[in-house]
């Protein structure tokens, strides 16, 4: 249940982002607590690996008991992410994506090239995200072998961070808390008529997954927005490294007005979470612990 919504947003994240290395790195990363692994059981677990820095260099996707795992490595140069790998063993796919920047560290290109041998009709697909700057707004052209062209506008704040997006059938509004948490989320269509609305609240403990792939913000964002128009978001929740731009931890999640999930944490005594209990309209519940 969980496990596959997890494996579909590895999938879709192939579509948008790839690899990384072991030079340094600037990114301001959270170096109290580096998360060594989440996981339900010891069959079933997310592993996390860090360089001499201590930056994300790999992530391996643990499931024995369905016989389900993947890999995803980061590579660095100086400043930033600019290759990141992904295969998983069961479903047989891979891909590389390469990113691209200019002098002043921002972004220009994301280029993934993904194998899927077992797709007769296309079992090699390219993906290419262009960046254009003006000011607060980014023009995002994003292209494929196999589609046409989209282009998607993002307007960021004074932080950098994503304030609204713009698509062809809607566009979708992100408001921040004092600690630049997103607070809530607003979708329309083309007509002004709001579609969804999602709210979210925050402890005031520190996230341990907060301050890596920064300066891949751009791409994990338009990945993790991707479903807005449906109000679905890949980024809350087990698998913290999906977004990890968030300073605190989400303790529940409105939809339209009515509570959709509620997070309760226990901590460690410097307040980090190392317990996490997920629950589904108030009767199903999802349990992971975080080890350090």
């Amino acid at each position: 249940m969980k496990k596959i919504s997890i494996i579909l947003n590895t999938l879709f994240l192939l579509l948008l982002i790839s690899c990384s290395s072991d030079n340094d790195n600037n990114e301001l990363i959270n170096t109290n607590h580096l998360v060594k692994r989440e996981y339900v059981s010891n069959n079933v677990n997310l592993e996390y690996r860090y360089n001499t820095n201590e930056h994300l260099i790999r992530i391996i996707d643990i499931d024995n008991q369905e016989d389900i795992d993947s890999e995803t490595n980061f590579v660095y140069d100086s400043n930033n992410v600019v290759t990141r790998n992904f295969n998983s063993n069961i479903t047989n796919i891979s891909s590389i994506t390469n990113y691209s920047f200019n002098g002043n560290d921002k972004l220009l290109n994301a280029i993934s090239v993904i194998n899927e041998p077992n797709n007769t009709i296309n079992p090699t697909v390219t993906n290419i995200q262009e960046f254009s700057y003006n000011d607060n707004i980014i023009t995002v052209n994003i292209s494929s072998s196999v589609g046409d062209l989209v282009t998607v506008i993002l307007e960021v704040n004074s932080l950098g961070l994503v304030n609204k997006m713009i698509k062809s059938e809607y566009y979708t509004t992100i408001t921040y808390d004092s600690n630049e948490n997103i607070s809530e989320i607003k979708t329309f269509d083309n007509n002004d008529n709001l579609v969804d609305t999602s709210e979210y609240i925050y402890d005031n403990k520190p996230n341990p997954f907060y301050g890596q792939l920064k300066s891949i913000y751009l791409p994990i964002f338009l990945s993790s927005f991707s479903n807005a128009d449906v109000g679905v978001y890949g980024w809350d929740g087990y698998v913290g490294y999906d977004f990890p731009f968030l300073k605190n931890n989400i303790t529940s999640i409105s939809e339209n007005g009515n509570l959709d999930r509620d997070y309760t944490y226990q901590y460690n005594s410097e307040n980090y979470p190392i317990n996490v209990i997920e629950i589904f309209n108030g009767i199903n519940a999802f349990e992971y612990d975080i080890e350090y």
